[in-house]
Protein backbone atom coordinates (compact mmCIF):
# COMPACT_ATOMS: atom_id res chain seq x y z
CA UNK A 1 0.00 0.00 0.00
CA UNK A 2 1.43 3.74 -0.63
CA UNK A 3 0.36 6.92 0.31
CA UNK A 4 -3.15 7.40 2.26
CA UNK A 5 -3.67 3.71 1.86
CA UNK A 6 -3.07 3.46 -1.98
CA UNK A 7 -1.14 0.69 -3.52
CA UNK A 8 1.55 2.06 -5.53
CA UNK A 9 5.15 0.59 -6.30
CA UNK A 10 3.22 -2.86 -6.45
CA UNK A 11 0.18 -1.21 -8.80
CA UNK A 12 0.67 -0.47 -12.33
CA UNK A 13 -1.54 1.95 -14.53
CA UNK A 14 -3.14 -0.79 -16.64
CA UNK A 15 -4.21 -2.76 -13.47
CA UNK A 16 -5.84 -0.03 -11.54
CA UNK A 17 -9.20 -1.23 -11.09
CA UNK A 18 -10.60 2.80 -12.21
CA UNK A 19 -8.67 2.16 -15.70
CA UNK A 20 -9.93 -1.75 -15.80
CA UNK A 21 -13.31 -0.42 -15.26
CA UNK A 22 -13.35 2.32 -17.92
CA UNK A 23 -11.78 0.08 -20.35
CA UNK A 24 -14.74 -2.58 -19.58
CA UNK A 25 -17.20 0.14 -19.87
CA UNK A 26 -15.47 1.76 -23.12
CA UNK A 27 -15.50 -2.29 -24.58
CA UNK A 28 -19.31 -2.66 -23.95
CA UNK A 29 -20.06 0.61 -25.20
CA UNK A 30 -18.35 -0.67 -28.05
CA UNK A 31 -19.67 -3.66 -28.16
CA UNK A 32 -23.59 -2.23 -28.25
CA UNK A 33 -22.73 0.74 -30.81
CA UNK A 34 -21.63 -2.41 -33.15
CA UNK A 35 -24.78 -4.08 -32.10
CA UNK A 36 -26.86 -0.67 -33.13
CA UNK A 37 -25.22 -0.44 -36.35
CA UNK A 38 -25.89 -4.22 -37.33
CA UNK A 39 -29.44 -3.30 -36.25
CA UNK A 40 -29.29 -0.23 -38.47
CA UNK A 41 -27.45 -2.14 -41.22
CA UNK A 42 -30.09 -5.00 -41.44
CA UNK A 43 -32.68 -2.88 -40.81
CA UNK A 44 -32.12 -1.45 -43.83
CA UNK A 45 -30.92 -4.30 -45.93
CA UNK A 46 -34.12 -6.02 -44.56
CA UNK A 47 -35.89 -3.02 -45.76
CA UNK A 48 -34.84 -3.20 -49.39
CA UNK A 49 -35.19 -6.77 -50.06
CA UNK A 50 -38.76 -6.46 -48.79
CA UNK A 51 -39.53 -3.01 -50.96
CA UNK A 52 -38.43 -4.36 -54.12
CA UNK A 53 -40.20 -7.72 -53.47
CA UNK A 54 -43.42 -5.07 -53.47
CA UNK A 55 -42.48 -3.43 -56.15
CA UNK A 56 -41.73 -6.60 -58.10
CA UNK A 57 -44.89 -7.92 -56.79
CA UNK A 58 -47.08 -4.51 -58.14
CA UNK A 59 -45.14 -4.86 -61.25
CA UNK A 60 -46.33 -8.05 -61.87
CA UNK A 61 -49.19 -7.38 -61.16
CA UNK A 62 -49.39 -4.41 -63.19
CA UNK A 63 -48.47 -6.10 -66.42
CA UNK A 64 -51.19 -8.96 -64.84
CA UNK A 65 -53.91 -5.66 -64.93
CA UNK A 66 -53.00 -4.62 -68.43
CA UNK A 67 -52.55 -7.53 -69.95
CA UNK A 68 -56.28 -8.29 -69.13
CA UNK A 69 -57.37 -4.73 -69.45
CA UNK A 70 -55.39 -5.13 -73.22
CA UNK A 71 -57.98 -8.23 -73.71
CA UNK A 72 -61.03 -7.03 -72.80
CA UNK A 73 -60.60 -3.97 -75.26
CA UNK A 74 -59.31 -6.23 -77.94
CA UNK A 75 -62.52 -8.57 -77.57
CA UNK A 76 -64.70 -5.00 -77.19
CA UNK A 77 -63.41 -4.09 -80.82
CA UNK A 78 -63.67 -7.71 -82.20
CA UNK A 79 -67.35 -7.74 -81.07
CA UNK A 80 -68.19 -4.61 -82.78
CA UNK A 81 -66.16 -5.47 -85.96
CA UNK A 82 -68.39 -8.39 -86.48
CA UNK A 83 -71.39 -6.69 -85.19
CA UNK A 84 -71.11 -4.03 -87.99
CA UNK A 85 -70.40 -7.07 -90.32
CA UNK A 86 -73.60 -8.60 -89.62
CA UNK A 87 -75.35 -5.09 -89.94
CA UNK A 88 -73.30 -5.49 -93.55
CA UNK A 89 -74.29 -8.97 -94.09
CA UNK A 90 -78.08 -8.11 -93.83
CA UNK A 91 -77.71 -5.16 -95.82
CA UNK A 92 -75.89 -7.49 -98.78
CA UNK A 93 -78.46 -10.22 -98.74
CA UNK A 94 -81.46 -6.98 -99.02
CA UNK A 95 -79.68 -5.77 -102.32
CA UNK A 96 -78.51 -8.95 -103.49
CA UNK A 97 -82.33 -10.05 -103.53
CA UNK A 98 -83.96 -6.60 -104.18
CA UNK A 99 -81.15 -5.09 -107.12
CA UNK A 100 -84.08 -2.60 -108.06
CA UNK A 101 -84.63 -1.59 -104.37
CA UNK A 102 -86.09 1.93 -103.89
CA UNK A 103 -84.63 4.31 -101.88
CA UNK A 104 -88.29 4.55 -99.84
CA UNK A 105 -87.90 0.75 -99.21
CA UNK A 106 -84.12 0.59 -97.87
CA UNK A 107 -85.14 3.48 -95.59
CA UNK A 108 -88.08 0.83 -94.68
CA UNK A 109 -85.84 -1.81 -94.00
CA UNK A 110 -83.42 -0.34 -92.17
CA UNK A 111 -86.20 1.53 -89.35
CA UNK A 112 -87.37 -2.01 -89.52
CA UNK A 113 -84.31 -3.69 -88.53
CA UNK A 114 -83.63 -0.78 -85.98
CA UNK A 115 -80.15 0.19 -87.57
CA UNK A 116 -79.58 3.51 -85.70
CA UNK A 117 -80.65 1.86 -82.33
CA UNK A 118 -78.77 -0.93 -82.11
CA UNK A 119 -75.52 0.54 -83.73
CA UNK A 120 -74.27 3.80 -82.34
CA UNK A 121 -71.34 4.44 -84.14
CA UNK A 122 -73.52 4.24 -87.35
CA UNK A 123 -74.30 7.45 -89.55
CA UNK A 124 -75.52 6.24 -92.70
CA UNK A 125 -76.26 3.08 -94.56
CA UNK A 126 -76.79 2.89 -98.62
CA UNK A 127 -76.01 0.68 -101.98
CA UNK A 128 -74.30 1.71 -104.60
CA UNK A 129 -74.67 0.53 -108.42
CA UNK A 130 -72.52 0.76 -111.70
CA UNK A 131 -74.54 2.83 -113.93
CA UNK A 132 -73.36 2.68 -117.37
CA UNK A 133 -73.41 6.21 -119.59
CA UNK A 134 -76.14 4.52 -121.85
CA UNK A 135 -78.36 4.25 -118.99
CA UNK A 136 -77.74 7.28 -116.88
CA UNK A 137 -80.55 9.03 -118.25
CA UNK A 138 -83.00 6.54 -116.87
CA UNK A 139 -80.72 6.09 -113.13
CA UNK A 140 -81.20 10.03 -113.06
CA UNK A 141 -85.54 10.27 -113.67
CA UNK A 142 -85.69 7.63 -110.75
CA UNK A 143 -83.81 9.31 -108.79
CA UNK A 144 -85.54 12.43 -108.77
CA UNK A 145 -88.72 10.75 -108.14
CA UNK A 146 -87.09 8.70 -105.29
CA UNK A 147 -83.95 10.76 -104.29
CA UNK A 148 -81.22 9.27 -102.04
CA UNK A 149 -79.62 12.78 -101.09
CA UNK A 150 -79.78 16.46 -102.42
CA UNK A 151 -80.50 16.79 -105.61
CA UNK A 152 -79.03 19.94 -107.56
CA UNK A 153 -80.75 23.65 -108.48
CA UNK A 154 -84.11 23.18 -109.40
CA UNK A 155 -84.42 19.38 -108.32
CA UNK A 156 -82.29 18.50 -111.08
CA UNK A 157 -79.61 15.67 -111.14
CA UNK A 158 -76.56 16.68 -112.49
CA UNK A 159 -73.23 14.18 -112.11
CA UNK A 160 -70.98 15.03 -109.77
CA UNK A 161 -67.76 15.82 -110.66
CA UNK A 162 -69.53 16.57 -114.15
CA UNK A 163 -68.06 14.99 -117.30
CA UNK A 164 -68.52 12.30 -119.66
CA UNK A 165 -67.58 8.56 -118.58
CA UNK A 166 -67.92 5.24 -119.93
CA UNK A 167 -69.65 4.73 -116.50
CA UNK A 168 -70.98 5.95 -113.26
CA UNK A 169 -71.02 4.92 -109.72
CA UNK A 170 -74.67 6.29 -107.97
CA UNK A 171 -76.07 5.56 -104.66
CA UNK A 172 -78.96 3.17 -105.42
CA UNK A 173 -80.60 3.98 -101.57
CA UNK A 174 -79.54 5.05 -98.57
CA UNK A 175 -80.25 6.01 -94.62
CA UNK A 176 -78.47 8.66 -92.20
CA UNK A 177 -79.26 8.84 -88.76
CA UNK A 178 -79.72 12.43 -90.04
CA UNK A 179 -80.74 14.02 -93.41
CA UNK A 180 -77.68 16.43 -92.93
CA UNK A 181 -75.27 13.49 -93.76
CA UNK A 182 -77.02 12.19 -96.60
CA UNK A 183 -74.38 13.56 -99.52
CA UNK A 184 -75.71 15.37 -103.15
CA UNK A 185 -77.55 12.12 -105.10
CA UNK A 186 -75.57 12.50 -108.50
CA UNK A 187 -72.35 12.01 -106.55
CA UNK A 188 -70.38 9.80 -108.22
CA UNK A 189 -68.27 8.00 -106.04
CA UNK A 190 -65.83 6.25 -109.00
CA UNK A 191 -64.54 9.24 -109.86
CA UNK A 192 -63.98 10.92 -106.51
CA UNK A 193 -61.09 9.31 -103.86
CA UNK A 194 -62.46 6.44 -102.98
CA UNK A 195 -62.81 5.01 -106.81
CA UNK A 196 -60.18 3.06 -107.00
CA UNK A 197 -60.38 0.94 -103.62
CA UNK A 198 -64.22 0.31 -104.23
CA UNK A 199 -63.65 -0.91 -107.77
CA UNK A 200 -60.36 -3.25 -106.22
CA UNK A 201 -63.09 -4.31 -104.16
CA UNK A 202 -65.59 -5.49 -106.21
CA UNK A 203 -62.44 -6.81 -108.91
CA UNK A 204 -61.43 -9.16 -105.65
CA UNK A 205 -64.79 -9.78 -104.09
CA UNK A 206 -63.68 -8.42 -100.56
CA UNK A 207 -64.94 -5.91 -98.22
CA UNK A 208 -63.04 -2.20 -98.28
CA UNK A 209 -62.73 -0.19 -94.95
CA UNK A 210 -61.89 3.41 -96.25
CA UNK A 211 -60.69 6.34 -93.54
CA UNK A 212 -62.65 9.75 -94.29
CA UNK A 213 -62.45 12.84 -92.83
CA UNK A 214 -65.82 14.84 -92.17
CA UNK A 215 -65.33 18.31 -90.49
CA UNK A 216 -63.06 17.22 -87.59
CA UNK A 217 -64.66 13.71 -87.14
CA UNK A 218 -62.82 10.74 -88.58
CA UNK A 219 -65.11 8.24 -89.99
CA UNK A 220 -64.29 5.31 -91.77
CA UNK A 221 -66.52 4.00 -94.94
CA UNK A 222 -67.00 -0.02 -95.24
CA UNK A 223 -67.76 -1.18 -98.75
CA UNK A 224 -68.72 -4.23 -99.47
CA UNK A 225 -69.25 -6.17 -103.07
CA UNK A 226 -72.35 -7.76 -103.58
CA UNK A 227 -72.95 -10.99 -106.59
CA UNK A 228 -75.65 -12.05 -107.39
CA UNK A 229 -76.84 -15.34 -105.94
CA UNK A 230 -75.10 -14.22 -102.43
CA UNK A 231 -71.93 -16.04 -103.95
CA UNK A 232 -68.22 -14.59 -104.79
CA UNK A 233 -67.64 -15.88 -108.50
CA UNK A 234 -63.77 -17.57 -108.68
CA UNK A 235 -62.55 -15.64 -111.63
CA UNK A 236 -61.95 -11.61 -112.29
CA UNK A 237 -64.37 -12.01 -115.34
CA UNK A 238 -66.95 -13.90 -113.41
CA UNK A 239 -66.86 -11.04 -110.76
CA UNK A 240 -67.29 -8.25 -113.13
CA UNK A 241 -70.09 -9.48 -114.92
CA UNK A 242 -72.10 -10.84 -111.46
CA UNK A 243 -71.72 -7.92 -109.58
CA UNK A 244 -74.79 -6.08 -108.10
CA UNK A 245 -73.79 -3.41 -106.15
CA UNK A 246 -71.55 -2.58 -103.24
CA UNK A 247 -73.25 -2.01 -100.00
CA UNK A 248 -71.56 0.14 -97.52
CA UNK A 249 -71.98 1.83 -93.93
CA UNK A 250 -70.83 5.02 -92.35
CA UNK A 251 -69.55 4.79 -89.12
CA UNK A 252 -67.34 6.98 -86.32
CA UNK A 253 -65.19 4.46 -85.01
CA UNK A 254 -64.24 6.66 -82.02
CA UNK A 255 -67.59 5.80 -80.61
CA UNK A 256 -66.60 2.30 -81.08
CA UNK A 257 -63.02 3.18 -79.28
CA UNK A 258 -64.36 4.97 -76.57
CA UNK A 259 -66.55 2.42 -75.36
CA UNK A 260 -63.63 -0.35 -75.57
CA UNK A 261 -61.94 1.89 -73.38
CA UNK A 262 -64.94 2.72 -71.11
CA UNK A 263 -63.64 2.34 -67.68
CA UNK A 264 -59.67 1.76 -68.44
CA UNK A 265 -58.08 5.11 -68.08
CA UNK A 266 -54.71 5.86 -68.92
CA UNK A 267 -54.90 3.44 -71.73
CA UNK A 268 -54.93 4.09 -75.56
CA UNK A 269 -56.79 1.95 -78.36
CA UNK A 270 -55.46 2.30 -82.37
CA UNK A 271 -57.25 -0.11 -85.06
CA UNK A 272 -55.74 -0.76 -87.90
CA UNK A 273 -56.69 -2.53 -90.94
CA UNK A 274 -54.80 -2.97 -94.54
CA UNK A 275 -55.34 -5.62 -97.37
CA UNK A 276 -55.03 -5.09 -101.15
CA UNK A 277 -57.05 -2.68 -101.69
CA UNK A 278 -57.36 -0.38 -98.51
CA UNK A 279 -55.73 0.71 -95.50
CA UNK A 280 -57.02 1.99 -92.34
CA UNK A 281 -56.25 3.45 -88.81
CA UNK A 282 -58.43 4.53 -85.73
CA UNK A 283 -57.09 5.85 -82.76
CA UNK A 284 -58.60 6.88 -79.01
CA UNK A 285 -57.53 7.68 -75.96
CA UNK A 286 -54.37 8.25 -74.60
CA UNK A 287 -51.29 6.59 -72.70
CA UNK A 288 -48.48 8.11 -70.87
CA UNK A 289 -45.18 7.90 -72.76
CA UNK A 290 -43.08 5.09 -72.06
CA UNK A 291 -46.23 3.11 -71.95
CA UNK A 292 -46.59 -0.91 -72.78
CA UNK A 293 -48.22 -1.86 -76.17
CA UNK A 294 -49.83 -4.96 -76.74
CA UNK A 295 -51.03 -5.75 -80.43
CA UNK A 296 -53.54 -8.40 -81.72
CA UNK A 297 -54.26 -9.59 -85.05
CA UNK A 298 -57.92 -10.14 -85.70
CA UNK A 299 -56.68 -12.50 -88.91
CA UNK A 300 -59.25 -10.53 -90.94
CA UNK A 301 -57.02 -7.76 -91.98
CA UNK A 302 -57.65 -5.74 -88.42
CA UNK A 303 -55.01 -5.41 -85.74
CA UNK A 304 -55.81 -3.66 -82.23
CA UNK A 305 -52.92 -2.08 -80.77
CA UNK A 306 -53.77 -1.18 -77.29
CA UNK A 307 -51.13 0.56 -75.05
CA UNK A 308 -51.14 1.52 -71.28
CA UNK A 309 -49.08 2.18 -68.21
CA UNK A 310 -47.12 -0.90 -66.54
CA UNK A 311 -45.80 -0.57 -63.60
CA UNK A 312 -41.54 -0.02 -63.88
CA UNK A 313 -41.00 -2.58 -61.28
CA UNK A 314 -38.40 -0.10 -59.33
CA UNK A 315 -38.41 0.40 -55.73
CA UNK A 316 -38.34 4.66 -56.25
CA UNK A 317 -41.41 4.22 -59.26
CA UNK A 318 -43.27 2.56 -56.63
CA UNK A 319 -44.94 4.30 -54.51
CA UNK A 320 -45.81 1.47 -51.76
CA UNK A 321 -42.28 0.22 -52.08
CA UNK A 322 -40.46 3.78 -51.73
CA UNK A 323 -42.58 3.81 -48.85
CA UNK A 324 -42.13 0.80 -47.34
CA UNK A 325 -38.48 1.44 -47.97
CA UNK A 326 -38.57 4.69 -45.91
CA UNK A 327 -40.37 3.02 -42.86
CA UNK A 328 -38.11 0.24 -42.80
CA UNK A 329 -35.03 2.57 -42.50
CA UNK A 330 -36.75 4.75 -40.03
CA UNK A 331 -37.50 1.89 -38.03
CA UNK A 332 -34.11 0.48 -38.12
CA UNK A 333 -32.80 3.42 -37.57
CA UNK A 334 -35.57 4.17 -34.51
CA UNK A 335 -33.98 0.35 -32.70
CA UNK A 336 -30.59 1.01 -33.72
CA UNK A 337 -30.86 4.42 -31.48
CA UNK A 338 -32.98 2.62 -28.86
CA UNK A 339 -30.69 -0.11 -28.66
CA UNK A 340 -27.69 2.26 -28.03
CA UNK A 341 -29.77 4.49 -25.96
CA UNK A 342 -30.57 1.37 -23.40
CA UNK A 343 -27.11 0.30 -23.90
CA UNK A 344 -25.30 3.21 -23.17
CA UNK A 345 -27.45 3.31 -20.08
CA UNK A 346 -26.65 -0.03 -18.91
CA UNK A 347 -23.62 0.97 -19.45
CA UNK A 348 -23.62 4.04 -17.26
CA UNK A 349 -25.44 2.40 -14.32
CA UNK A 350 -22.83 -0.67 -14.26
CA UNK A 351 -20.47 2.02 -14.20
CA UNK A 352 -22.17 3.60 -11.47
CA UNK A 353 -23.11 0.70 -9.92
CA UNK A 354 -19.02 -0.45 -10.14
CA UNK A 355 -18.80 2.84 -8.70
CA UNK A 356 -20.68 2.77 -5.56
CA UNK A 357 -19.60 -0.68 -5.08
CA UNK A 358 -15.83 0.62 -5.19
CA UNK A 359 -17.31 3.77 -2.69
CA UNK A 360 -18.47 0.99 -0.49
CA UNK A 361 -15.25 -1.29 -0.36
CA UNK A 362 -13.21 1.26 0.41
CA UNK A 363 -15.78 2.77 2.74
CA UNK A 364 -15.35 -0.47 4.42
CA UNK A 365 -11.44 -0.96 4.18
CA UNK A 366 -10.66 3.08 5.25
CA UNK A 367 -11.65 5.44 7.84
CA UNK A 368 -14.06 7.97 6.61
CA UNK A 369 -11.58 10.93 8.61
CA UNK A 370 -8.76 10.56 7.43
CA UNK A 371 -8.99 8.15 3.97
CA UNK A 372 -6.44 5.88 5.98
CA UNK A 373 -6.80 2.21 5.87
CA UNK A 374 -8.59 1.02 8.92
CA UNK A 375 -8.61 -1.77 11.37
CA UNK A 376 -9.72 -4.73 9.18
CA UNK A 377 -7.42 -3.62 6.52
CA UNK A 378 -4.49 -2.88 8.69
CA UNK A 379 -4.90 -6.90 9.40
CA UNK A 380 -5.35 -7.84 5.95
CA UNK A 381 -2.19 -5.82 5.41
CA UNK A 382 -0.44 -7.43 8.16
CA UNK A 383 -0.80 -10.92 6.93
CA UNK A 384 0.09 -10.14 3.19
CA UNK A 385 3.42 -8.25 5.37
CA UNK A 386 4.18 -11.19 6.77
CA UNK A 387 3.37 -13.57 3.86
CA UNK A 388 5.56 -11.83 1.71
CA UNK A 389 8.31 -11.50 4.47
CA UNK A 390 8.30 -14.92 4.60
CA UNK A 391 8.85 -15.81 0.92
CA UNK A 392 11.84 -13.11 0.64
CA UNK A 393 13.24 -13.96 3.88
CA UNK A 394 12.89 -10.32 5.02
CA UNK A 395 11.49 -8.83 8.33
CA UNK A 396 8.45 -6.70 8.74
CA UNK A 397 8.40 -4.11 11.32
CA UNK A 398 5.36 -2.62 12.30
CA UNK A 399 5.18 0.90 14.64
CA UNK A 400 2.17 2.08 16.85
CA UNK A 401 1.70 5.73 16.98
CA UNK A 402 -0.77 7.78 19.27
CA UNK A 403 -1.50 11.44 20.43
CA UNK A 404 -0.77 12.48 24.18
CA UNK A 405 -3.09 14.49 25.28
CA UNK A 406 -5.92 14.52 22.30
CA UNK A 407 -8.69 14.35 24.52
CA UNK A 408 -7.85 17.64 26.26
CA UNK A 409 -8.42 18.81 22.24
CA UNK A 410 -11.79 17.62 21.74
CA UNK A 411 -12.55 19.01 25.21
CA UNK A 412 -11.43 22.69 24.98
CA UNK A 413 -11.37 23.11 21.10
CA UNK A 414 -14.14 20.99 19.97
CA UNK A 415 -14.42 17.78 17.94
CA UNK A 416 -14.09 19.68 14.78
CA UNK A 417 -11.21 21.00 15.43
CA UNK A 418 -10.10 17.50 17.11
CA UNK A 419 -11.15 16.19 13.59
CA UNK A 420 -9.00 18.67 11.65
CA UNK A 421 -6.01 17.22 13.88
CA UNK A 422 -6.57 14.13 12.88
CA UNK A 423 -6.75 14.86 9.87
CA UNK A 424 -3.81 17.01 9.63
CA UNK A 425 -1.26 14.41 11.68
CA UNK A 426 -2.29 12.01 9.11
CA UNK A 427 -1.33 14.02 5.84
CA UNK A 428 1.97 14.44 7.88
CA UNK A 429 2.57 10.52 8.71
CA UNK A 430 1.67 9.99 5.27
CA UNK A 431 4.28 12.38 4.15
CA UNK A 432 6.65 11.29 6.29
CA UNK A 433 6.68 7.45 4.75
CA UNK A 434 7.77 5.46 1.77
CA UNK A 435 5.42 4.52 -1.08
CA UNK A 436 5.63 0.90 0.10
CA UNK A 437 4.93 1.65 3.47
CA UNK A 438 1.44 1.15 5.10
CA UNK A 439 0.19 3.62 7.30
CA UNK A 440 -3.70 2.83 8.99
CA UNK A 441 -5.64 4.48 12.20
CA UNK A 442 -7.13 2.00 14.66
CA UNK A 443 -9.23 4.41 15.78
CA UNK A 444 -9.34 7.75 18.03
CA UNK A 445 -6.18 9.19 18.18
CA UNK A 446 -4.07 5.37 17.59
CA UNK A 447 -2.17 4.49 14.24
CA UNK A 448 -0.29 1.83 12.95
CA UNK A 449 2.67 2.06 10.23
CA UNK A 450 3.95 -1.39 8.37
CA UNK A 451 7.19 -1.19 7.45
CA UNK A 452 8.03 -3.51 4.61
CA UNK A 453 11.50 -5.21 4.87
CA UNK A 454 14.19 -3.67 7.46
CA UNK A 455 16.65 -2.19 5.40
CA UNK A 456 19.12 0.64 6.89
CA UNK A 457 16.41 3.28 5.17
CA UNK A 458 13.78 1.91 6.54
CA UNK A 459 15.12 0.55 9.92
CA UNK A 460 11.99 1.22 12.28
CA UNK A 461 14.41 3.37 14.97
CA UNK A 462 14.94 5.63 11.95
CA UNK A 463 11.07 5.96 10.68
CA UNK A 464 10.00 6.43 14.24
CA UNK A 465 12.36 9.06 14.03
CA UNK A 466 11.40 10.70 11.28
CA UNK A 467 7.76 10.39 12.29
CA UNK A 468 8.53 12.13 15.86
CA UNK A 469 10.49 15.13 13.93
CA UNK A 470 7.58 15.72 11.70
CA UNK A 471 5.22 15.53 14.57
CA UNK A 472 7.02 18.47 16.36
CA UNK A 473 6.46 20.78 14.27
CA UNK A 474 3.19 22.81 15.63
CA UNK A 475 0.03 22.60 14.04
Amino acid sequence: MGKNGRESSQTTPASDPEVVRAAAARGRLRMWSAVAAAVLVGGTIAAVFAAEAVAGSNADQSRRQFTATAAAVTSTLQLAIQHENDLVVNEAALVADNPTITNAGFVRWASSVHAYERYPELLTLGAVVVVPASQLTAFAARAVQDPVGPLGPGGSFDVQPPGARPFYCLVLASSARSTALLPPAATDYCAGSLGPAILAARDSGTSAYLPLKLGKSDLFALETPVYQGGVVPATLEGRRQAFVAWVGTLVTPKVVLDRALAGHSNVAVSMHYQDRASEATFRSGSAPHGARSVTTSLHNGWTITTVGAVSAGGVLATGAALGLLLAGIALSALLGALVLVLASGRVRALRLVEEKTGELHHQALHDALTGLPNRALITDRIEQLLARNRRNGTSGSALYVDLDEFKNVNDTLGHEAGDRLLQAVAARLTASLRDADTIGRMGGDEFVVLIDGVSLQSAPELVAERILEVMRRPF
